[in-house]
């Protein structure tokens, strides 16, 4: 039979009828039912004698049967499972209720992996698992951090491989000073769970049959409560109620997918 590339990488097999102008007339051998495709839809043509008629600019026959090879054993197309790790740079702002350093911006280090699978070529859902850190120059000094895991949508624009994501997530944060309390612990602050939202935008290209490497603008923002530890609690857990903390992060991250 013949096969129909779409520009999304979709593959429709059938016995192509007519090609006009505006349309693809695509007829089912067994059915005799005939669909029309927008022309503006198809990439390619690939007739079952072996010609390729290609719809696109500035491929080759050779070119694009190779590709039409590709797409219809699921090399460079995003189906099936789906593995993104990213890393890179960021600027993070906070605000606390009741933390030394009621409000703070630093450059910060950001880690994240997605786990999960394709419901259609394109689309995925996915676990994200994700933390931030900075080093605060502030008096005193510290670090502060966050990390936290929750569910993602990710939806590629094909064939530009442009990808477009959100996460929300259950997130804690945390802040240790380079002081001693009255005991002689470290001082750390931290919240109880809250929630975060992630939103990205990146471009991929295609490294091997299923790998892509690119990058992305990364967001996350957050509203996160108080732990609401006892000063009893404090003594025994080593955290203090840095009470209700909002936060925001912006940055640029490298992005190595397997799909």
């Amino acid at each position: 039979m013949d096969k129909v590339v779409l520009r999304n990488y979709d593959v429709l097999e059938g016995e192509v009828v007519r090609v006009s102008d505006t349309a693809i007339r695509l007829q089912n051998p067994e059915t005799m039912e005939v669909r029309e495709i927008p022309r503006s839809e198809v990439a390619r043509i690939l007739y079952q004698n072996g010609e390729v008629m290609d719809l696109t600019s500035g491929v080759s026959q050779s070119q694009s049967a190779k590709k039409m090879a590709q797409t219809s054993d699921g090399i460079n197309r995003h189906d099936y499972f789906f593995l993104r790790a990213l890393w890179g740079y960021g600027i993070s702002m906070l605000e606390t209720a009741k933390s030394p350093v009621e409000s703070a911006g630093a450059f910060s280090n950001i880690v994240g992996l997605q786990l999960g699978g394709s419901i259609v070529p394109g689309h995925a859902l996915f676990v994200e698992f994700t933390s931030n850190g900075a080093y605060l120059p502030t008096e005193p000094k510290s670090i502060m951090g966050y990390g936290g895991f929750g569910i993602g949508y990710s939806w590629y624009l094909m064939p530009s491989n442009i990808h477009f994501d959100v996460a929300l997530s259950r997130t804690v944060w945390f802040i240790e000073y380079d002081e001693k309390d009255i005991y002689g612990n470290t001082i750390k602050f931290s919240t109880g769970l809250g929630t975060g939202i992630m939103l990205s935008v990146g471009k991929e290209w295609f490294v091997s049959k299923n790998w892509g490497f690119g990058l992305a603008a990364y967001a996350q923002f957050g509203s996160l409560p108080g732990n609401g530890y006892t000063l009893e609690e404090s003594a025994q857990t080593g955290y203090y109620d840095a009470g209700s903390v909002s936060w925001q992060s912006f940055g640029l991250v490298a992005t190595a997918t397997y799909n």
